[in-house]
């Protein structure tokens, strides 16, 4: 089973530091999820994203990632932390301008 079929009420999750090397290795079934924190997990990409339909905080602070296409549109995000990741253009950032409820950016 995965952890959302384990956990199917959970709202909010840490595992900073882990070795996860995709947001698809967390499945699917996270739906109700609001908070992640992926922190310093030496993720490049975010692909699986849109896995989680109901997230508010995005903490991805030290990281590998370089592209943020994946957050387009998203509806209920509205805390990102990118700080110490390799987006060098602020180009990557125009994406950003299509979630409606972002409030918050750490970059």
């Amino acid at each position: 089973a995965n952890l959302g079929e384990l956990l199917p009420r959970l709202v909010s999750l840490s595992l900073d530091d882990s070795e996860l090397k995709s947001l698809r290795d967390l499945g699917t079934s996270l739906r109700t999820l609001r908070s992640l924190s992926l922190a310093r997990c030496d993720l490049e990409e975010l692909d699986g994203l849109a896995a989680f339909p109901e997230l508010r905080e995005l903490g991805l602070a030290n990281n590998r990632i370089t592209e943020l296409d994946p957050i387009f549109h998203h509806e209920t995000l509205q805390v990102l932390d990118v700080r110490n990741n390799r987006i060098h253009s602020l180009m990557a950032l125009e994406v950003l301008g299509t979630c409606g409820k972002l409030y918050r950016l750490e970059f």
